[in-house]
């Protein structure tokens, strides 16, 4: 039994359009002009845009955690351990003990203070930068240094160095007043030469006097240590804003021109084909 051989059947090429094969390079070549107005259009749209559109302006101040003792940062695991710390410290930038004194101070509500500062940490360093973010270049300055400076109190709170020296100068200053009012009146019963009150207000002068020296003692103690909870320092301050104008206003051009270009090259195309279509009418 014979195989017969199996050809594949030939099917004719699609008709060239009239003028030659057609292709997209060549209707912009016909047709520059038509597919360059959608371009020069939008960009200038854009460039209009850019320039008539209100800035936002960025100003930022650096903080430092753990200090910049040298001695403290030989200390084996220190520079990880303050590193994670400025990671823990940033994060508070939203805390209530932070914003609260800033919106009081600028003026504003905390909400608007939560939506126009933020604070994140510098990668493999202790440094933290916080940021402010808004319209006004004046006010940007002012809500970065206000926050910076909120964020090193409520720090220094979290630890109690500043809280508790306050508190133990005023028990100190208590004391000394106290001191005071019951010499006088141990010195009056002394030209009185009332033995009996002298003898009771001596003894009251003498633990007077402990409680404040004991007081003393505290907030001596107290501002000592206060240098190792002040782990948070302000390490510059917020600097010159700076703004978006310029970065925006290229975004907006190369979009503009992208999509100008896509609009032109089909608006070519489209010429391209319907004189093609014409012509071939006509004959």
């Amino acid at each position: 039994m014979a195989i017969e051989d199996l050809t594949m059947p030939r099917y004719t090429a699609p008709p060239s359009p009239p003028g030659g094969r057609f292709t997209v390079l060549t209707a912009l070549r016909r047709h520059f002009l038509i597919a360059l107005i959608p371009v020069v259009l939008l960009v200038g749209a854009a460039v209009a845009y850019g320039l008539n559109r209100e800035p936002t302006y960025t100003s930022e101040a650096r903080l430092n955690v753990g200090g910049l003792n040298l001695t403290q940062q030989s200390v084996e695991g220190y520079v990880t351990a303050v590193q994670a710390l400025a990671v823990a410290y940033s994060r508070a930038i939203d805390a209530e003990g932070v914003v609260r004194p800033v919106a009081r101070k600028a003026r504003r509500t905390p909400l608007y203070v939560v939506q126009h500062v933020g604070a994140t940490p510098i990668q493999g360093s202790p440094v933290v930068r916080v940021v402010a973010v808004g319209k006004d270049s004046a006010e940007v300055v002012r809500l970065a240094d206000l926050s910076a400076d909120s964020l090193v109190d409520y720090a220094i709170k979290l630890n109690a160095g500043r809280a508790a020296s306050k508190e133990m100068l005023k028990r100190f200053h208590a004391a000394s007043r106290r001191l005071q009012r019951i010499n006088v009146k141990r010195d009056r019963a002394a030209k009185r030469k009332n033995s009996e009150a002298l003898a009771s207000l001596q003894t009251q002068s003498n633990s007077a006097d402990l409680l404040m020296r004991t007081a003393g003692i505290l907030y001596q103690q107290s501002q000592q240590g206060q240098a190792m909870t002040e782990l948070v320092q302000k390490l510059a301050p917020a600097g010159r804003p700076t703004s978006d104008r310029d970065s925006e206003l290229q975004k907006y051009v190369a979009g503009a021109a992208l999509a100008g270009l896509l609009i032109g090259v089909g608006l070519a195309v489209a010429r391209a084909n319907s004189l093609a279509r014409r012509r071939l009418g006509e004959r």
